[in-house]
């Protein structure tokens, strides 16, 4: 399972990658928890009850999540790193092709 961490923009990527990845390891269902933080798009990997995930980070220049937040408004994208870009670029590109399939049960 590929997710996608989203903060507000005063949480930062060390905090997600020290304290967060911290507190995962604490955890009882979470094994194999290590953090890839240097990687084109860092992630943190780790088994949950035995199913894998990828956990990717994106911090917004938001000043709060609001509960309508929606990946596809490009206006996100203004003042992030590059890093949290790509982290959203997974989600949001997968999000296009399910608007475009015709089919989204024949597609997955």
């Amino acid at each position: 399972i590929d997710a996608l961490c989203v903060a507000p923009l005063y949480v930062e990527r060390t905090d997600y990658f020290t304290t967060f990845f911290e507190l995962l390891k604490q955890q009882a269902e979470v094994t194999e928890c290590r953090a890839v933080e240097e990687a084109f798009v860092p992630v943190i990997k780790m088994k949950f009850d035995d199913i894998e995930i990828d956990l990717l980070f994106a911090s917004l220049s938001l000043k709060e999540i609001p509960d309508d937040f929606s990946l596809s408004d490009n206006n996100l994208l203004r003042n992030l790193d590059p890093r949290s870009v790509r982290s959203l670029n997974g989600c949001r590109v997968t999000d296009e092709i399910l608007q475009l399939v015709p089919n989204v049960e024949n597609f997955r």
